[in-house]
C-alpha cells in the first residue's frame, strides 16, 4: 500500500504504539489500515468511518488520551471541507464519535499549527496545546463532550512575549504530575516555562540568560531544545547545531528553587533525540510504499 497519511497512537490501550495509515491500495483504493508495533495489520477498511467521509486530504494531526481511558484519539482535520473529526478505536473497529464544521470556538485550523498532547491539569486526561508562528497564537483544546477550546491568547503570554521563532517542548519540569511548556525563543534569547493555572496557562519562570554553578547558559539563534528524562530527572537539553543539522546537547536543565538551573556535566547525554519516525506517539511517515500481511485485501 502506499501511505500518504500516517500516526503513532497508542489506540487499543495496550502501552504499545499501533500505526494508523491512510493509503491507497495497489488498485488505487483509498483505505484505512492499522497496524501494531511489529507492522502486522489489525484492521483494514474500504469507505466512511461511521459518518467521516474518508477522502486523501485527510491530515491525522494529533495522537492524545482526550478522555483519559489510556486509549488514543486521533484528531483528523479535512481541509477540503474544513471540518475537525476524532477518530476512536473501540469494539475491534475504527469509529468517529464526533465531527465538527471549523472554527471550533474561534479556533480555525492553519497550516503552521503545532499541537502537542499535554496533561494541564490533575488526573487521566489529556489536552491538545496548540501554538503558531504566523500570528503568535496559542490555546489548549481539551474534550468536553466534543473537542473545545479551553483558553485561547494573541500575543504575549502573562509578560512572555510570543514571537515567530518560538519552540514548544511539553515536559513535567517540576515533576509534580502536571506538564509544563517550555517555550524558547533563540531569535531573542529568551526561555520561559509556562504552567496551567485557573483556567489559562501563565508564565512561572523566564530569563534570557543564566550563570550557574555547572555552566553559563544563553540562547543564540537556531538553538533547539528538547525535553527528556535522565536518569529520574526530567530536563531540558539546549542543542546547538552545525551546518550539517548535527549537534551536540550544550546544557542539561533541571528544575530547583523555582527555576531551571543547569546540571552536573555527568547527566548531560552524548547524544541528542533526533526525531525518530519509528517510535514516537504523535509521529508522521508519508508518501511510504509499507507492506501489509500476506493474503489481506491490501496485499
Amino acid at each position: 500500500m502506499k501511505v500518504i497519511q500516517q500516526i503513532k497512537a497508542d489506540l487499543n490501550g495496550e502501552g504499545s504504539l499501533e500505526t494508523l495509515n491512510s493509503a491507497y491500495d495497489p488498485n488505487g483504493t483509498l483505505i484505512t489500515v492499522i497496524q501494531d508495533s511489529d507492522g502486522n495489520q489489525l484492521w483494514y477498511h474500504q469507505g466512511p468511518i461511521d459518518g467521516w467521509n474518508r477522502q486523501p486530504e485527510d491530515d491525522f494531526i494529533a495522537a492524545v488520551d482526550f478522555d483519559g481511558d489510556n486509549f488514543d484519539e486521533v484528531i483528523v482535520y479535512n481541509p477540503t471541507d474544513n471540518y475537525t473529526g476524532v477518530f476512536k478505536w473501540a469494539a475491534g473497529a475504527l469509529h468517529c464519535p464526533w465531527a465538527s464544521p471549523s472554527p471550533i470556538d474561534g479556533w480555525n485550523r492553519s497550516s503552521d499549527d503545532i499541537l502537542l498532547p499535554a496533561r494541564l491539569e490533575a488526573g487521566n486526561q489529556e489536552q491538545i496545546l496548540i501554538y503558531r508562528d504566523s500570528d503568535q497564537w496559542t490555546g489548549v483544546l481539551q474534550w468536553s463532550n466534543g473537542l473545545r477550546v479551553a483558553w485561547a491568547s494573541q500575543g504575549p503570554i502573562d509578560g512572555f512575549v510570543r514571537s515567530p521563532a518560538d519552540q514548544f517542548v511539553v515536559i513535567d519540569i517540576d515533576q509534580d504530575g502536571i506538564d509544563e511548556a517550555i517555550v524558547a525563543n533563540s531569535g531573542d534569547g529568551w526561555l520561559g516555562v509556562l504552567k496551567w493555572s485557573a483556567g489559562s496557562l501563565h508564565n512561572i519562570w523566564a530569563s534570557s540568560n543564566f550563570n550557574g554553578p555547572y555552566g553559563d547558559w544563553s540562547l543564540e539563534l537556531g538553538d533547539v531544545i528538547y525535553g527528556r528524562t535522565i536518569g529520574n530527572r526530567n530536563c531540558v537539553l539546549i542543542v546547538r547545531l552545525d551546518s550539517d543539522r548535527a549537534g551536540i546537547p550544550m546544557f542539561a536543565l533541571g528544575w530547583q528553587n523555582n527555576g531551571l538551573v543547569t546540571l552536573p556535566p555527568t547527566l548531560w547525554p552524548n547524544d541528542y533525540p533526533q526525531a525518530s519516525n519509528s517510535s514516537h506517539r504523535g509521529d508522521h511517515l508519508l508518501g511510504q510504499d509499507v507492506p501489509v500481511a500476506p493474503g489481506s485485501p491490501g496485499e
